[in-house]
């Protein structure tokens, strides 16, 4: 497990407040994270060690292993429809689960305010709350995910540094309160009046980075595989006729929304019609 940090003698770790915050026993509550920083900057490295300390911190309370908790199969990376496949799961209905949205940018960004994936996501941030989950959202830009689910959130951690000599992450970690007039004021978490400021964390198990590792290769292979489906196997077709995949969206488009009702995946669609994920999304998401 990755080390813990204390920026004061006997100060407790940010996963023991974050942990705190969903154990409550006077009232359900979740913790909604926003991890933001340039590329390759540590992001998805910190948000795995944190939500395996987060894990750690539930199991001291709770007396059940942390694998309860968290686990791979709680991330989800370079996925285009991350969030429906997390609503779609028993990952969201399992108390105290710690959950990673990485890349959220590919799912999010510049999107309608309509889009199934909008909607996915407001469901989700209703539902995390009875369950007491902690969604980790990882982004460029915090700007980039949508708006509203940027007011929800609890924490803001935007990544300063990391060194890979010293296989270190320096974040800066704040909670943010909005006025009715819409003003922000960052807030800093302080122990005996004093304000902490920066948080350092190291490298998660490294068994769960090589896991991690594989899941962003395999997705990232996927991810290309789609994205080739959409600009260059299916081009638009000239005199206004209608390309591949929109000929697949008339004909089976009904049939597909039918069936995600059923099976609530997406994945589960593409192996039976023998189509990649973008074109069951496409169904999904435009009327026939």
């Amino acid at each position: 497990m990755a080390q813990l940090f204390r920026p004061y003698p006997k100060c407790p770790t940010l996963a023991w407040h974050i942990g705190q915050r969903v154990m409550d026993p006077y009232r359900d509550t979740d913790c909604l994270i926003f991890v933001t920083g340039r590329k390759s900057v540590g992001k998805s490295v910190f948000s795995i060690a944190l939500a395996e300390q987060i894990a750690c911190e539930i199991s001291k309370i709770t007396h059940k292993p942390p694998s309860e908790y968290f686990t791979i199969k709680n991330v989800r990376s370079v996925d285009r429809h991350g969030s429906m496949e997390i609503l779609t799961s028993d990952v969201l209905t399992k108390e105290n689960g710690i959950i990673i949205i990485d890349d959220a940018q590919i799912s999010y960004g510049a999107r309608s305010a309509m889009t199934r994936e909008n909607k996915a996501m407001g469901d989700i941030l209703t539902i995390m709350r009875p369950y007491r989950v902690t969604l980790i959202i990882n982004c460029v830009y915090s700007s980039t995910v949508d708006k509203i689910a940027r007011s929800l959130a609890d924490f803001i951690i935007p990544i300063i540094s990391s060194s890979t000599l010293t296989k270190q992450t320096i974040a800066k970690v704040y909670f943010s309160e909005i006025t009715e007039s819409g003003k922000e004021y960052k807030k800093f978490l302080t122990w005996k009046g004093k304000r902490i400021k920066y948080w350092i964390n190291t490298l998660p198990n490294p068994e769960l980075m090589k896991a991690y590792k594989k899941l962003r290769k395999e997705n990232t292979d996927k991810f290309v595989a789609e994205t080739y489906d959409k600009f260059v196997k299916e081009p638009e077709a000239p005199n206004g006729r209608k390309n591949g995949v929109e000929q697949f969206i008339q004909e089976h488009g009904e049939a597909i929304r039918a069936d995600y009702k059923e099976t609530q995946s997406i994945r589960a669609l593409s192996r039976k019609y023998g189509v990649s994920e973008y074109r069951i999304g496409r169904c999904l998401t435009e009327a026939s």
